[in-house]
């Protein structure tokens, strides 16, 4: 059985890339509301054109989603995710449907764009025909797609753009009765060029449509793939009301087709904002439209760049900054696993901590903090569930929509997620010093720690252990007793929260926890083995991730072993299986890996590299990197968020190292990498660095104070290069 991924292969041009080599899965593209999967002709998928299900997890239907839309009655605790729309472009020669037989496809992540040329022969003539076509999804809700005809055959052909109302079949959740929508609507301009409907499903009031504009005219005729009259009211695939046909196209043509959906979660008025945003589209044209996209994906990859010279990490470095951004919802701080229905169906986990790390390393404070304000709007309903388990303080749920938590939240024993929310808020303050963000989280995290502390921890004032319950193995079935790293976030949040207590003058709940936090180490420290390897729970004889505490206590004196018991090479595979459990069809966790590549990294130990590129290997042809990779080879769950903003938390670790008083800039790099720059990377105590490295040579080297107090800084970069500084609030120094 051959399982081996290929290391490099990047296939780049103007336009985009793409890993020709590698498994082929639909880029998804996103806007932290809206998300839809374009197909190989650069287009998105209804239920009568390209199907996926052998492709994706629970023969999942593609279409329209928006962020949290749910059926809440569902039999899932999270809720069934909703279709809000099936829009589809189709391509006829004369009167039949044809698909693309020669494609070639590539995503640039840094303009979330997606560009496609395909071809397709004539049946009747020697001709063929040629296309481009160039899709977004904007940040106004408006999915673009651009069809420019490079060769044209004899016989006519034409884009039928379809378009049709929300179906829920169920999707991952099998037991649901199908829903459609109700009370559709359909109405459509004066021009014909635009169709749309207004629908409710599941509460949401919504409106769709699709509209075009084109350098040839417009056919008002039926479908000519119906071979029916205009008045035909239904097909196989589709009806006459539902869809939008072309003239013949010829050789120049240019055609622009925009779908949009809004609903009542956008906006109170959804059919007049869409109208409006019609109107808008058709006066100012492609060009407009673009321009915006592109400014608005610019500025957010403006805040912190990365140049490395490995072409396939650098875009898989660009990728994973695009996934983290089309997932994030920015007016809520809201940030699920995923928009589409594969990925958890819209649910937030303790993941979001891994994207907040990778953003508070790249300058990116602010949108961490929005996702740290999610869960301090959970307070009261975070208590309501702690007084529902008969304990004080506040109990976050492992899993969370976005108004509120899923029906889990009262059963599930995976506690550990109160304490890497209580950290993902700490670490957002301790990065720039907010003095007025640390009042608003103080109460959250207090009440945080509380719960676990009189949930989990049992003392006798002479020792301490933590209740079983489930570590980051998610077994719901297997308790641990003291889960390791439980344990270790309870100890960081009790560390974290005395140092808060003290900045804004605030007296701790219980005044003896400091004794606590003892008693606790030294519980954390019984589940080190005779070997000096950390276990994951007391007892234990195989570490897996919930062993990587390191990245809390990096000085830990089990850092070593712990690293080198996990770090299993798998020489068919020729990467290494960090997981050591044994409960998944599974030989590589991507994100444990990358989690394992940042300890690596912290500790200065050049491997990490090798590490970061034998992992960076498993992805699918856009750089989607999966969740894990199965026993036979197969990626499961694309593009998924926790690895990638794993991933990006690795390398900023690989090139920024800040342990005490100690930055080190560059100094753990391959050994032919002579030329490396990256400019407002940010540390976890708030300096911001740009550095270069150009043909050996250290070129540019700038140091920022961001923080509210005063940074020392003792300096180490390549060529020997060392000084100690001492930075004031806001100050910056020029080394180089």
């Amino acid at each position: 059985m051959n399982v081996k991924y290929q290391q490099g292969g990047l296939a780049a041009t103007p336009e985009g890339a793409c890993f020709p080599e590698r498994p082929y899965f639909p880029i998804i593209l996103a806007n932290g509301t809206d998300a839809i999967m374009v197909n190989p002709a650069g287009s998105t998928d209804s239920l009568s054109f390209l199907h996926y299900s052998g492709l994706l997890p629970d023969k999942t239907s593609l279409g329209w989603f928006k962020t949290d839309r749910k059926n809440f009655k569902s039999d899932t605790s999270y809720g069934s995710s909703l279709c809000l729309a099936h829009p589809a472009t189709l391509l006829f020669i004369g009167t039949e449907e044809i698909m693309p037989i020669k494609m070639e496809q590539v995503f640039d992540p840094k303009t979330a764009t997606v560009t496609t040329r395909f071809s397709q022969f004539s049946h009747r003539d020697p001709g063929q025909i040629s296309l481009k076509v160039t899709t977004f999804l904007t940040d106004e809700h408006i999915l673009v797609e651009r069809y420019e005809v490079l060769e044209a055959p004899a016989t006519p052909f034409h884009l039928e753009f379809c378009i049709r109302p929300p179906r829920h079949d169920a999707g991952t959740c099998g037991n649901d009765l199908p829903l459609v929508a109700q009370g559709v609507e359909y109405w459509t301009t004066r021009e014909k060029r635009m169709l749309g409907f207004s629908y409710e499903i599941c509460g949401y009031r919504g409106a769709c449509a699709t509209w075009y504009d084109v350098s040839c005219d417009f056919s008002p005729a039926a479908p000519a793939s119906q071979g029916v009259g205009a008045n035909e009211e239904a097909s196989a695939k589709g009806s006459a009301k539902d869809r939008l046909v072309t003239a013949a196209l010829t050789t120049g043509t240019v055609v622009t087709c925009y779908t949009a959906v809004l609903d009542s979660e956008d906006t109170p008025d959804p059919k007049k904002d869409l109208t409006a945003l019609i109107a808008r589209t058709q006066a100012d044209g492609y060009a407009p439209t673009r321009a915006a996209h592109v400014q608005s994906w610019q500025a957010y990859n403006d805040r912190a760049r990365v140049r490395l010279p490995a072409s396939d990490l650098q875009y898989i470095y660009d990728t994973s900054l695009y996934v983290l951004n089309s997932v994030f919802n920015r007016a809520t701080g809201f940030m699920p696993m995923g928009i589409l229905p594969y990925q958890w169906q819209n649910c937030m986990f303790w993941d979001s901590w891994f994207c907040s790390m990778a953003w508070l390393g790249s300058n990116r404070r602010d949108d961490a903090r929005r996702i740290s304000e999610f869960w301090i709007g959970k307070l009261d309903e975070a208590r309501d569930v702690a007084r529902q388990l008969g304990v004080g303080g506040a109990r976050f749920s492992w899993t969370s929509n976005r108004r509120f938590f899923t029906r889990d939240a009262a059963r599930a024993i995976q506690f550990h997620n109160n304490g890497d929310a209580f950290i993902q808020m700490a670490q957002v303050w301790q990065a720039g010093g907010d003095a007025e963000f640390l009042e608003q989280a103080y109460p959250v995290m207090e009440d945080a720690l509380r719960f676990l502390i009189e949930k989990l921890v049992r003392t006798d004032g002479q020792t301490a252990a933590l209740a079983a319950c489930a570590g980051p193995d998610e077994s719901v079935v297997d308790k641990k007793s003291t889960d390791t790293w439980t344990c270790a976030g309870i100890i960081k949040s009790i560390d974290y929260y005395l140092q808060a207590a003290e900045k804004i003058g605030r007296k701790p709940y219980r005044p003896d926890l400091p004794r606590l936090r003892a008693l606790l180490w030294d519980a954390l420290n019984r589940n080190v083995d005779e070997h000096g390897v950390m276990q994951s729970f007391h007892g234990g004889r195989v570490p897996h991730w919930g062993s990587l505490i390191f990245s809390l206590f990096p000085d830990h004196p089990a850092r070593a072993n712990t690293m080198a018991a996990i770090s299993k090479y798998d020489k068919e595979l020729d990467g290494y299986n960090s997981m050591g459990l044994n409960r998944y069809l599974a030989r590589n966790f991507t994100w444990a890996e990358n989690w394992a590549i940042r300890i690596l990294a912290e500790s200065g130990d050049a491997q990490a590299w090798e590490r970061l590129r034998k992992n960076a290997k498993f992805t699918n042809c856009y750089g989607g990197i999966p969740e894990r990779i199965f026993c036979h080879g197969e990626l499961y769950r694309d593009w998924f968020f926790t690895a990638h903003a794993a991933y990006l938390w690795a390398v900023h670790g690989l090139l920024l190292q800040r342990v005490g008083e100690h930055l080190r800039v560059l100094m753990t790099l391959p050994p032919d990498w002579k030329t490396v720059s990256f400019e407002n990377l940010t540390t976890e105590d708030g300096l911001r660095v740009s550095a270069g490295l150009k043909d050996g040579r250290l070129e540019r080297l700038e140091i920022t104070n961001d923080h509210t107090e005063t940074r020392i800084v003792q300096l180490s970069a390549p060529g020997g290069f060392k000084r100690r500084l001492t930075l004031e609030p806001g100050q910056m120094v020029k080394c180089v």
